[in-house]
């Protein structure tokens, strides 16, 4: 896995994380993780959920995604780093 950026923290709204199409999330505790379509805004919660998964705790899991779409955690107890991207 290549790593194109410094790790950011999980939020709980939506982030674009620079045009990233693939996104290593590291979970500290099980956790749900949404891709949100691109009627959504960066730092809003309002876009169209696409799919969710439940990411356990202690795991490092890949989410891909189209660089348009943003993604955002339930909760804050994590870390994305992108390791594919458009913008990069």
């Amino acid at each position: 896995m290549k790593l194109l950026a410094a790790k950011t923290a999980t939020t709980t709204t939506e982030l674009s994380l620079g045009k990233a199409t693939s996104v290593a999330v590291y979970a500290s505790a099980i956790s749900i993780i949404s891709v949100v379509e691109n009627d959504g805004e960066e730092g809003g919660t309002s876009g169209t959920v696409q799919g969710s998964i439940t990411v356990p705790a202690g795991s490092v899991t890949v989410i891909n995604k189209d660089p348009d779409q943003f993604i955002l955690a339930n909760v804050t107890n994590g870390t994305y780093t992108v390791v594919a991207s458009t913008g990069i």
